[in-house]
């Protein structure tokens, strides 16, 4: 059997050519591909994509054997938990899913992907919800700036609030920033981005016009004209 020199093959070709498969949805090419890549490689990011490819080809056992072969829950990669989470929620292990999404998120505070699973499938405790103590054990304080963890912060409690008790949005609020999320203080958000509200200039007024309209002739009246007509000039003879 022919062996192939690793380092004359152009691996980002391979890579690509990954992406382009899954992109396609074509998910067994992909997964032929990325297995080819990892066994060359054998790079972190290239596992992460194969294991991807698992969960999108609906393999989760293998996906979730994968990535505890590799050690790679026990490295600081927000990506490769939040993978791990949804694939042990997919194998309906929603305890480990809900760590996992836990980890991603303390590793990465921007993952919002995971707190949104962890709301939007009601992973979070009532003291977790109502005490706000999945916020303040974030590490903001080490990933983001002051300004930067007011705005972050004030993004998720409003998710909470939204899980916790939900209100009818307002039509007329500003979506500045938050597209469609409601329960936000705008002048709070205004204040933190340094921004000033645009004044509303109002339509000038004009006078209306009442317009009469014009009689209305039909079919059956104009007959009855006629007729009338032919009789007086009858008699006028």
């Amino acid at each position: 059997m022919k062996t192939v020199n690793s380092a004359s093959v152009n691996i980002d070709n391979y890579r690509k050519l990954v992406q382009t498969y899954i992109d396609l949805h074509v998910y067994g090419s992909a997964l032929f591909w990325a297995d080819k890549v990892v066994a060359l490689t054998g790079n972190p990011r290239d596992v992460y994509w194969l294991a991807q490819c698992m969960y999108l080809s609906k393999q989760y056992h293998r996906a979730a054997h994968l990535l505890r072969s590799r050690n790679l829950e026990k490295q600081a990669y927000s990506s490769f938990l939040l993978l791990k989470g949804k694939v042990l929620e997919a194998m309906d292990n929603r305890g480990l899913a809900s760590d996992c999404y836990k980890q991603a998120l303390h590793t990465d505070v921007y993952c919002f992907e995971a707190f949104d699973s962890l709301i939007k499938y009601q992973m979070l405790t009532a003291a977790e919800v109502l005490e706000e103590e999945l916020l303040n054990s974030l590490p903001v304080s080490e990933q983001c700036s002051s300004e930067e963890a007011e705005i972050l912060i004030t993004l998720y409690e409003s998710k909470l609030k939204k899980y916790h008790t939900p209100t009818i949005s307002r039509p007329h609020e500003s979506k500045i920033l938050f597209g469609n999320t409601p329960n936000v203080t705008n002048n709070k958000l205004l204040n933190i981005m340094h921004l000033t509200p645009e004044p509303i200039q109002s339509l000038p007024t004009t006078p209306l016009t009442l317009v009469t309209p014009p009689s209305i002739s039909t079919p059956n009246v104009a007959r009855n004209n006629d007729k009338n007509l032919l009789k007086s000039e009858l008699k006028k003879e």
